[in-house]
């Protein structure tokens, strides 16, 4: 049998150049866990390396691609994490992982449901300063689960003209939370709230800020003393200045589709709530790991997590969201996850309930035609190792 899963992958194609030169200077990252620099016992280990490394000949900077299932853990890399200082990609390389950032404020979000500082169908105004709310569409009338389920009816800042020309001239600008709601103050809702599902950046930017509103402590406070603490993600950071660590993989982008790589480290889109976080493959495995192993939020929470609305027009079997999670069904049953991007970054962690598998994807290039025919590649051909007829893990119909 065929097994094959696509992702939708949210990235955008387009930025200016940068000498990159004021960046921290790059460097082998070195793996903290054991069970990473251990010889990996999974079956198709052979396979998976091959098949990182034909995407990196196909043109891709570099990745790293980590795969747990119950009979183990693999994680294999290849290519460069800065091309100009020609440092390789590893294992443990950080990277930016765009949207996979919205599932960490999501998880945030609940933890204070659990501790009852916020309830999930509350309007989010109450938690809210009133110039935060002030003119935005659906304002008094949106509730905290919907800004979670992206149906708020409330437009993405990133779909904005203004902002898209903003950006193009400012590419390395730090936005405030408020520069960025002002892009949609004052426009019409895109329908009433609960009506239907739309993906909005302005969501989750909102509910970054009513994080902080409800405890007094910033975004990174939180992330790192209720995720990556709790969690134990030794190198995950998140920086609201949006400076990139020593040693993470530096952006690469195809600006005009002609083949010419320009770095784009320090162009982000989403670097708040929304998409600030830069993470190692393995961080993410121990993100899911806390997450569906119920360390991080209770049964019943990760339940509610897990309630889904349809998404319309569903394309590569994405057919729910959750909160903050993705739901895509597949051959080899459903799995729960999130893709992220940003210019010249590209993210994928979901994880197969049934089989009790996790995969995470890190690539520092966003490249046309050669991204989209590793989208598809991936999406078949890693799934067909792992559960096809040939695996140890192979689904039964």
């Amino acid at each position: 049998m065929r097994c094959a899963f696509a992702l939708v992958l949210l990235w955008s194609l387009t930025a200016i150049g940068c000498s990159g030169s004021d960046l921290p200077q790059a460097a082998r990252t070195q793996c903290v866990a054991p069970e990473m620099t251990a010889e990996s016992t999974l079956s198709r280990r052979d396979e998976l390396q091959q098949f990182v490394d034909r995407s990196v000949s196909a043109g891709l900077p570099g990745m790293v691609m980590l795969v747990e299932t119950p009979e183990g853990l693999w994680a294999g890399a290849a290519g460069l994490a800065d091309i100009e200082r020609g440092v390789p990609f590893g294992r443990c390389t950080p990277s930016r992982i765009g949207s996979v950032t919205k599932t960490f404020t999501a998880t945030l979000v609940l933890r204070l449901v659990e501790r009852g500082l916020v309830e999930l169908d509350e309007p989010a105004h109450s938690y809210l300063p009133r110039r935060i709310m002030d003119g935005l569409p659906n304002a008094r009338r949106v509730t905290v689960r919907q800004l979670l389920n992206h149906t708020s009816g409330i437009p993405s800042y990133t779909d904005d003209l203004g902002f898209g020309t903003a950006f193009l001239n400012e590419p390395d600008r730090e936005w405030t939370v408020g520069e960025l709601l002002d892009f949609v103050r004052g426009d019409d809702p895109l329908w009433a709230p609960g009506a239907k599902y739309e993906y909005s950046n302005t969501n989750f930017v909102l509910l970054g800020r009513l994080a902080e509103s409800v405890t007094g402590r910033s975004l990174q406070e939180l992330m790192t003393e209720e995720i990556f603490g709790p969690a134990e993600l030794a190198t995950a950071h998140f920086d609201p200045d949006n400076i990139i660590p020593a040693g993470a993989a530096r952006g690469y982008i195809d600006l005009y589709g002609g083949g010419t790589i320009t770095e784009s480290t320090n162009y982000l889109i989403g670097g708040y709530a929304d998409g600030g976080i830069v993470a190692t493959a393995y961080d993410l495995l121990r993100f899911s790991r806390s997450l569906f192993g119920e360390v991080l939020l209770a049964r019943a929470t990760l339940d509610e997590m897990t309630t889904s609305v349809a998404v319309p027009e569903p394309e590569y079997g994405l057919t729910r969201y959750g909160l903050g999670l993705r739901y895509w069904e597949t051959d080899c049953g459903g799995a729960w996850g999130h893709t992220g991007g940003s210019w010249g970054y590209l993210a994928e962690m979901f994880y197969f309930p049934t089989q009790d598998t996790t995969v995470v994807v890190l690539v520092n290039g966003s490249l046309g035609e050669i991204n989209e025919k590793f989208d598809e590649q991936v999406h078949q051909e890693i799934p067909e190792l792992l559960f096809g007829s040939g695996s140890e893990n192979a689904v039964d119909h």
